[in-house]
């Protein structure tokens, strides 16, 4: 593959109603336009367009498009899927899809470094439920979808432990989270990742690739619960 200098994409967050789409020149983040409308998904297009107009390119010029891929809320997760499945579609752009929970552990250890023991990633899935990931030293030990009180009875073992939450799940349900784990329970401002931490993974992803993917599907957990829940 060509060196990373030379790879130019974009990445994209818009999985709740804010949209932030990040313009890539290899490892630089060239810039990154928000858009906190309530039907920012809706946006997508032309928030791309706009900036790539301002740095004088077009799709074609682009080597990828990166997403986080979820899992987050269904309407804004479907139509940011949607709308690069239809950009991939219509150009021949490849997508890279990154783990949105992921992301989130890996942006916040990064910022606080070796004195966080476990990071617990926490998207607000509704109506009581989050989508969550449990990651110690780095290392993914759990993922999925959960009423929010059985999370907690999950994470009782790990009290013990300097732990420190992340996510607008975790925002929502902060009180909860402290009066069962502790007041001394960290919490980390982030609602969701960056398109600048999306943008870092999906290089090093492409790089890794090998094959192109032109269609991604979203990352919903929650068909996972709702699947338990059936079966009870």
């Amino acid at each position: 593959m060509s060196n990373s200098a030379e790879i130019l994409f974009v990445s994209i967050q818009a999985t709740y109603n804010d949209v932030q789409v990040g313009l890539f020149r290899g490892q630089e983040c060239c810039e990154v336009r928000s858009n906190n409308t309530l039907r920012a998904s809706s946006h997508l297009i032309p928030e791309i367009k706009a900036l790539l107009d301002r740095h004088d390119y077009g799709i074609s010029d682009l080597s990828f498009i990166a997403i986080d891929q979820g899992p987050g809320a269904f309407t804004s997760l479907r139509v940011g899927i949607a709308t690069v499945n239809g950009i991939a579609f219509g150009n021949r752009v490849p997508l890279v899809g990154v783990n949105g929970l992921d992301a989130l552990a890996l942006q916040t250890l990064q910022a606080r470094g070796a004195q966080v023991e476990i990071v617990v990633s926490l998207l607000n899935a509704y109506n009581d439920d989050v989508y969550y990931g449990l990651y110690q030293k780095g290392q993914r030990l759990d993922q999925g979808c959960m009423k929010i009180d059985g999370l907690v009875e999950q994470l009782e073992p790990y009290s013990k432990k300097t732990m420190l939450f992340v996510g607008n799940g975790a925002k929502l349900h902060k009180q909860k989270l402290q009066d069962c784990l502790g007041q001394d329970t960290l919490f980390e401002e982030a609602d969701v990742c960056s398109a600048q931490q999306v943008g870092v993974m999906a290089l090093q992803q492409w790089k890794n690739q090998s094959e192109k993917t032109f269609r991604l599907m979203p990352n919903y957990l929650k068909t996972q619960l709702f699947a338990v829940r059936k079966m009870a």
